[in-house]
């Protein structure tokens, strides 16, 4: 089992415990996953974090990007760490007490997180703020990033984009000390799938059972893709064409944006709400039902290459 896919498998597995991970207390010996029990999923410990909480304190929700690992309390303390070794970053206080909290962003920049109302970018290195948003309503999905722009979901359905970059010409790009609105669009229902950007096309999943693929740069929408429930808190993909849609109709959707080809559809049988997340030649899903299984990108099969044993794990 690779170091990648045991990093992949670790915010899956906590995401069976629940919306939150309460952990007031230190985790006693049969809470930890021995070496044996992880053998048994393929799996081996790489690295393990404390993360320190107060009086009642709880991990609200962990996220990743490329290569950081964030976590976030309900005393809205966002903790990041580097996703290969677990060492800590910086820790830094986003606002006041919420009982919820959004996936976290980044890119090489910043880190860009929100808290009630409140859109933050943090220098990637330091934690120390670049700008405070008020967006004046409280956004419906997390704040999603490229190098150049942002997105977020809010009230009504609407998507707002943002521009972070002042484009100089010839010289390089300046990064904005606030975010320059570029473009909104209306969808049909609430947006509470975290936007995916994709350089020049990005995907905005809706509550109404549909996903928008627009131009990145203006709010120009070229096809939608119908699903038979509200779509997952986030969309994943595979290679540069497959774009995969979790749906709360039971449904893992993989469609081809280049030819919005729909190529397979696999029955999970229960909703999905989380991103599929993919390891090499494998998609791993999980369902609410706590089933994880392993797909074949080309097909809608279970994959081969793991035991079959270690196909469907029922929490």
């Amino acid at each position: 089992m690779s170091r990648r896919l045991a990093l992949v498998l670790a915010p899956l597995l906590l995401g069976m415990a629940g919306p939150w991970v309460q952990a007031q207390t230190a985790a006693t010996k049969s809470q930890i996953p021995s070496r044996t029990s992880l053998a048994r999923l393929g799996l081996e410990r790489n690295w393990m974090i404390v993360v320190p909480l107060s009086g009642s304190e709880q991990v609200l929700r962990i996220s990743r990007s490329a290569d950081l690992f964030f976590v976030q309390t309900n005393e809205a303390m966002l903790h990041v760490y580097d996703v290969e070794t677990g060492r800590h970053r910086w820790s830094t206080q986003l606002g006041e007490q919420a009982s919820y909290a959004r996936p976290v962003s980044s890119n090489s920049f910043g880190v860009f997180a929100s808290c009630s109302n409140i859109i933050l970018a943090l220098d990637r290195n330091t934690g120390r703020p670049i700008w405070r948003a008020n967006m004046s309503t409280i956004p419906t999905s997390g704040p999603a990033c490229d190098e150049h722009n942002l997105m977020v979901g809010m009230d009504a359905g609407m998507v707002n984009c943002y521009r972070l970059r002042e484009e100089k010409g010839d010289t390089p790009d300046k990064i904005l000390s606030s975010p320059a609105l570029a473009w909104n669009l209306k969808t049909n229902g609430r947006v509470k799938t975290l936007p995916l950007i994709a350089e020049n096309i990005s995907f905005l999943g809706s509550d109404d059972g549909r996903v928008f693929v627009t131009m990145t740069k203006e709010p120009t929408p070229l096809y939608r893709v119908k699903t038979g429930g509200a779509i997952g808190e986030e969309l994943g993909t595979y290679g540069t064409r497959m774009l995969l849609i979790p749906s709360a109709d039971y449904n893992l959707y993989a469609v081809d944006v280049l030819t919005t080809k729909m190529l397979w559809v696999f029955p999970s049988g229960a909703s999905i709400t989380q991103a599929p997340m993919i390891v090499g030649e494998d998609i791993f899903v999980i369902n609410t039902a706590g089933d994880l299984s392993v797909l074949e990108p080309k097909t809608d099969r279970k994959s081969t290459r793991l035991n079959s044993s270690h196909t469907v794990i029922s929490y």
